[in-house]
């Protein structure tokens, strides 16, 4: 693996993450709001 395909991969990681944080987010909204 080199050095690009391991930051590649981490940022792909990072976006997942980001996507997951934020439709946690949503729930807990939806959660408080009802």
């Amino acid at each position: 693996m080199t050095a690009d395909e391991s930051a590649s991969s981490s940022a792909l990681l990072l976006k997942k993450c980001n996507e997951a944080d934020a439709l946690q987010k949503w729930k807990w909204r939806e959660i408080y709001v009802d």
